[in-house]
């Protein structure tokens, strides 16, 4: 619903908003392209000129303009009829002209001058991307509940979707693992370190935690707790007080050292105990 745990939300910069769930819409700060842009190499010239021999006025490449008014696009001159201007993939078109003949279409004359071939004499607006064409300015970048991605987080930065205040996310919950019975221990690499009899490696805990973490919460490692009662007690009113869900492996079926279900049963209500799955069956 957009409020997360107890309502809360979190301010995060774009640095930091990677797989974090929004708490709110994000619009387009800026639109794309933010300037009206080249889509091919050519010339910018005035269409209603139509075809023939135009002295080349000026180069206006991409990124390569130092005349524009504080960013808004303007590439400090205008083109006039008669006249035309290199340009750029992606370079801004200066203003006066409306339309791009890709370099294809043209033949270098003397005197700095081009020949425009009449068959790839362009149309009014031809090659060229609109400001906001391909984003709106003000239009929804990311909806509110939505995880960030890299897809999202690009949109972000192409649209400066974040403010300087940052972006409102959701908090990420905390998840307590714990693991349980006497037959468990830690995986080791070492090769000298190998379970003894009747002893298996812990593979539930590692991907809990693993996918866990994928989902986009926190993990609280509760690590492995013994048939034990007084540890899992222990073990189990830490994670109950620190995390926001606790999962557990182990421990719920009808032997003498399952401790766990009797725990749980003084802690709350068992809404179901089994489940219709194998290997499985036993679930609290």
């Amino acid at each position: 619903d957009g409020e997360g745990l107890c309502g809360c939300r979190v301010p995060v910069s774009v640095e930091t908003v990677l797989g974090r769930v929004l708490a709110e819409d994000v619009y387009a700060r800026s639109p794309h392209p933010p300037f009206r842009a080249s889509i091919k190499d050519g010339y910018a010239v005035v269409s209603g000129d139509g075809p023939g021999v135009y002295p080349v006025v000026r180069e206006v490449t991409a990124g390569g303009q130092r005349e524009r008014d504080k960013g808004n696009g303007s590439t400090g001159f205008s083109l006039l009829s008669g006249q035309v201007a290199y340009i750029t993939t992606g370079a801004p078109v200066p203003d006066g002209a409306d339309a791009v003949c890709p370099v294809e279409h043209t033949e270098m004359e003397e005197g700095g001058c081009v020949r425009f071939l009449p068959k790839g004499w362009p149309t009014p607006g031809a090659d060229i991307r609109e400001v906001g064409s391909d984003v709106e300015l003000g239009a929804l970048l990311v909806g509110r509940g939505q995880r960030i991605g890299p897809q999202e987080l690009g949109l972000l930065c192409t649209c400066k979707g974040v403010s300087e205040e940052g972006v409102l996310v959701l908090p990420q919950p905390v998840v307590a693992v714990l693991s349980t019975g006497d037959e468990l221990v830690e995986y080791s690499e070492n090769d000298t370190a190998l379970p003894r009899l009747g002893q298996i490696y812990d593979s539930n805990r590692p991907m809990l935690m693993a996918a866990i973490t994928q989902a986009g919460a926190r993990v609280l490692d509760c690590g492995i707790c013994g048939d034990d009662p007084l540890e899992l007690k222990s073990q189990l009113d830490r994670a109950l007080n620190e995390a926001d869900l606790v999962i557990t492996s182990g421990g719920v079926s009808m032997g003498n050292k399952d401790l766990l279900k009797s725990e749980m049963e003084a802690r709350g209500t068992i809404h179901f105990g089994r489940v219709r799955m194998k290997p499985g069956w036993n679930l609290r």
